[in-house]
């Protein structure tokens, strides 16, 4: 179930509502010998969409900068602090469209 919320969730995918509706279509077919498994999944979905918008929020914490620094990370840390925070505002508005919309398999 987690798997199948991440996929679907992950700010880095960018599926349109045609594939989004395929793979959660899959994914109850091979989990559906779990009874459990759908609702797990439709009532667990937004707060794993809430968890993704905390993972935005990492770039605030000094180590994970630090990091990107080591790694050749160009931008300075007020510009990338604000860009994941304008991210991690715009997916928090999308929360609630997202639940509107799932089980997308339905």
């Amino acid at each position: 179930m987690k798997l199948t919320a991440d996929f679907l969730l992950h700010p880095g995918m960018r599926l349109d509502d045609g594939l989004r509706r395929q793979f959660t279509t899959e994914a109850m077919r091979i989990y559906g010998s779990d009874p459990t498994f759908g609702a797990r999944l439709g009532l667990l979905y937004p707060l794993f969409s809430l968890r993704w918008c905390t993972i935005l929020l990492n770039e605030f914490l000094p180590e994970r900068w630090a990091n990107r620094v080591t790694a050749g990370e160009a931008a300075d840390w007020p510009s990338a602090k604000q860009r994941q925070l304008d991210r991690a505002r715009e997916w928090a508005h999308s929360l609630r469209a997202n639940f509107r919309r799932f089980p997308y398999g339905e």
